[in-house]
């Protein structure tokens, strides 16, 4: 039993671990991504290139401005940190519920950044390799942030979700998409619905005298 628990402690660790930061990754960028896609706009584009554009100046001045702010983070207790990091899961949905739903393009830009700085942030902290420190504020973005989707729903509009899985099919979309669907067969009404039919009586025929 010891060496299945070993086994199962290695496999978590070590696979599954690194499979669920990158995982967020993914799922940030790809929200990105998709969003700006919809956005259609040169604002949604340069929010989207902003956060990886400054991963290298973060890179090269990584001893002068990085390792404080991680350094600080590293000082925090554990609950502090998984405190934070659902917190910012948190405000994030509710930024974008808010931001999305507007019709300008401004807030989802302005989305779109904070989404791409937080990927941005996590892909830094791989390769600073300083994701031991920070540990439990990703333990607490990717739980708190999960279970608050779960209370609140997607912080994505059905507006842009209407062609995804997750959206609901517009009337055209359902109607083409059954082919072989058939008029409802109308039903044939009840004796208590059925209207009387009203009785004709025929005038009686004239009598015929006969010729004088």
């Amino acid at each position: 039993m010891q060496a299945v628990g070993t086994w199962l402690r290695d496999f978590f660790a070590v696979l599954v671990y690194p499979l669920v930061i990158i995982g967020t990754c993914v799922l940030l960028f790809g929200t990105v991504i998709f969003i700006t896609i919809r956005a259609k706009s040169a604002r949604a584009v340069i929010a989207a290139l902003l956060p990886i554009a400054a991963l290298p100046f973060l890179l090269v001045t990584q001893t002068n401005v990085a390792d404080p702010v991680m350094r600080a983070i590293g000082d925090l207790y554990e609950s502090t940190k998984f405190a934070i990091g659902a917190g910012i899961a948190i405000v994030l949905i509710e930024i974008g519920r808010f931001l999305l739903r507007r019709e300008s393009e401004v807030g989802p830009a302005i989305f779109i950044f904070f989404l791409g700085s937080t990927g941005s942030f996590i892909v830094y902290a791989l390769m600073t390799n300083v994701l031991a420190s920070t540990h439990f504020l990703f333990f607490g973005f990717v739980f708190g942030g999960g279970f608050y989707m779960i209370l609140r729903g997607v912080p994505l509009p059905r507006s842009l979700l209407r062609d995804w899985p997750f959206g609901n099919p517009s009337p055209a979309r359902r109607q083409q998409s059954s082919p072989l669907r058939t008029a409802p067969i109308a039903s044939k009404p009840t004796t208590a619905e059925r209207k009387p039919e009203p009785i004709v009586r025929e005038a009686p025929e004239p009598k015929k005298t006969p010729p004088a």
